[in-house]
């Protein structure tokens, strides 16, 4: 599913951390239902190129064995699609060079972990939980927000052992909501995949996002962002209820071109999710891929 990226500054929570009711960044309480999505670790980056462009499977690029990049296969954009340049000459193949799909925590089916258990590398749980008096309900009002990694169990998804594409393998990261009334909450997953930006390159995210069946949702929004105050990325936003099935997956791109003053910064996942409806909200996501294209591609 492609969509069009929109501004970050409305995507990515405030300093990764300031949640709308939370006075700061906490352990979250512990749901008695903690099942609602989980996952584990997973390949990094790997490259789906061919080595130098040949067509024929010769050396040095040429369709005929030519010495050096003939127009039916050279190594520098060639007609038939050498490594520099793509069919016809265009821009590049994307290549991939992240890849995760959380198996690496090995659950028993219906198993979840909490955020203080993830454990799913360089990925962490941004959660909340507290109090509050509400005039209007009488009474002091509580939430949370919290999740991690999780095994679904056979009713969970239309299809587990594994999941259905475009999720991967058997594990899932989630994030799970509570609170009394109809109040904004709002929590995240960030992931550090470890990679450099370079100038004059495109990165796109591909990313699963999952609804479980029988529980309330809300609006995720996934983004790739540079951790510069949250100033810097592009994301996009998926209203659960009216895109994704209950029990399925779709699949969400993003696009981020990122200027190239920000050359050698460390480039973040940011898995986010909102929700406003009381009691139990959950969201799940999976089989996180990110791509480099050189030249920014149009």
């Amino acid at each position: 599913m492609r969509t069009t990226p929109t501004a970050l500054s409305a995507l990515l929570i405030p300093a990764l951390c300031a949640l709308s009711l939370a006075a700061g960044c906490g352990d979250a309480e512990k749901s008695d239902d903690p099942g609602d999505s989980g996952a584990d670790g997973a390949t990094d980056g790997s490259a789906d190129g061919a080595t130098d462009g040949t067509a024929d499977g010769t050396t040095d690029g040429s369709a005929d064995g030519s010495a050096d990049g003939s127009a039916d296969g050279s190594a520098d954009g060639s007609a038939d699609g050498g490594s520099d340049g793509g069919s016809d000459g265009g821009s590049a193949e994307p290549e991939l060079v992240y890849a995760q799909s959380f198996e690496e925590r090995a659950l028993s089916p219906g198993e979840a972990t909490d955020a203080s258990g993830f454990g799913v590398g360089d990925w962490s749980v941004v959660t909340s939980s507290g109090s509050y008096y509400d005039d209007s309900y009488g009474d002091y009002v509580s939430y949370w927000v919290d999740g991690g990694a999780f095994r679904p169990g056979p009713t969970e998804f239309t299809s587990t052992e594994p999941l259905a594409a475009p999720a991967d393998g058997n594990h899932i990261v989630y994030l799970t909501h509570y609170t009394d009334l109809n109040r904004e909450l709002r929590g995240a997953i960030i992931g550090d995949p470890r990679i450099t930006i370079a100038a004059e390159t495109r990165y796109t995210m591909v990313v699963a996002i999952g609804q479980r069946a029988g529980f309330a949702h809300g609006v995720t929004n996934v983004a790739l962002f540079v951790d510069d105050g949250g100033t810097a990325g592009a994301g996009d936003s998926v209203e659960l209820s009216s895109s994704v099935p209950s029990g399925g997956w779709i699949e969400l791109e993003v696009p981020y071109d990122p200027p190239d003053s920000l050359a050698g910064q460390p480039l973040k996942v940011q898995l986010a999710f909102t929700s406003t409806n009381p009691g139990y909200s959950t969201i799940a996501w999976d089989n996180v891929r990110i791509y480099t294209t050189p030249g920014r591609p149009n």
